[in-house]
């Protein structure tokens, strides 16, 4: 049923006037969200999409940007006491594949497990979307942390770039809050983004992950009673530069399908991606 035409059964108070709407909640319940834009405005939906288990191997990206969140929840009673907006900004810079999406679900699973909230956005959201979003969920909500996800921040359009920094840092903004951005081409971004504490205050490269990191991801991909003596160390080795894309790749191939080992790592070298060119919206 269309939203727009369900029945009105609860009242709104506007001032002095009264208008008919539909069933109202007290509470956004916490979890993980998309920010779409509707005739009736900004509006949250929860995510539904199919997608693999998020994995935060140890000593990885995910994990790293995890605990940053966490000692930043931690420090609130400080910046409250210096009088300072608890907003944090991180931004993720690699090679698609290099898992910023993968990091991004990760990161929110573990804090919407904390009765806090994660909003997704993409580069087809339209930023008054985002901060209509924002201030909502703040203003019903004045103690929540939320995790704003912003992906593909380099196919913004350029109209988009004041709204964004008003969200980020200016006129839009809101408190308690952390921004997770993620990039395929940091150099397409505007320097006022990149270069400037205080809106995104880590700016962070993924590169292909060292042995330690592979090795917990293949631990916690493989199912335990599929992992025979040897099969982990022998992943670690087949993927040396290989990104996580290519990692679960190489895993899921061979172990589910039955591909040769030797034969994949080969094939999946050849695709790693080394130059990235921009696709621009612009």
């Amino acid at each position: 049923m269309n939203q727009l035409a369900s029945p009105r059964t609860q009242w709104t108070v506007v001032g002095n006037s009264w208008m008919a709407t539909m069933p109202t909640k007290p509470e956004l319940p916490p979890g993980k969200y998309v920010i779409d834009w509707t005739m009736a405005g900004a509006v949250l939906t929860p995510i539904s999409i199919a997608s693999d288990e998020a994995i935060i191997a140890t000593d990885s990206t995910a994990d790293q940007i995890y605990k940053s969140v966490v000692n930043f929840v931690a420090a609130k009673p400080k910046y409250d006491k210096w009088k300072r907006l608890h907003k944090r900004g991180i931004l993720m810079n690699s090679l698609p594949g290099a898992g910023k999406t993968m990091t991004c679900n990760a990161v929110a699973d573990k804090v919407t497990s904390c009765n806090s909230v994660a909003l997704f956005s993409g580069c087809d959201t339209l930023p008054r979307a985002i901060a209509s979003v924002l201030q909502q969920v703040r203003a019903v909500h004045p103690n929540m942390l939320i995790l704003n996800i912003m992906e593909d921040l380099d196919r913004h359009d350029d109209d988009d770039f004041e709204e964004l920094l008003d969200i980020l840092d200016g006129k839009l903004q809101v408190n308690n809050i952390v921004h997770l951005a993620t990039t395929n081409y940091i150099g397409e971004l505007d320097e006022r983004l990149t270069k400037r504490p205080g809106r995104f205050d880590d700016v962070i490269t993924i590169s292909a992950p060292p042995a330690a990191v592979r090795k917990s991801f293949f631990a916690q991909l493989i199912p335990t009673d599929e992992q025979t003596p040897g099969m982990i160390d022998m992943m670690v080795k087949s993927s040396d530069g290989f990104l996580f894309s290519h990692m679960k790749a190489l895993a899921v191939d061979h172990l589910v399908l039955g591909k040769p080992i030797e034969e994949l790592a080969k094939q999946l070298k050849e695709q790693i991606p080394t130059i990235t060119t921009p696709k621009k919206r612009r």
